[in-house]
């Protein structure tokens, strides 16, 4: 558990789980009296979703966002 970003990280795949991150899970078990639920992921938590942010490709800049493309000649 990383306390600061409020995570949980996998020791070999890498993949993380965070604070407020949506997910489809499983209900296992329900205990009325205690008011508890427990829940396990639907699919693996091994997926392009669950990855770190460094493996992510980089977002655009602004600049590069709002460039122009040069326009060619149109095929018809």
């Amino acid at each position: 558990y990383n306390q600061r970003n409020q995570c949980i990280v996998g020791q070999r795949s890498g993949c993380s789980i965070r604070l407020g991150q949506v997910m489809k899970v499983r209900v296992i078990s329900v205990n009325v009296a205690a008011r508890q639920l427990n829940v396990a992921p639907v699919k693996p938590l091994v997926g392009s979703s669950m990855r770190h942010k460094k493996d992510k490709p980089a977002k655009k800049s602004k600049k590069e966002r709002t460039q122009k493309r040069p326009r060619g000649k149109r095929k018809r």
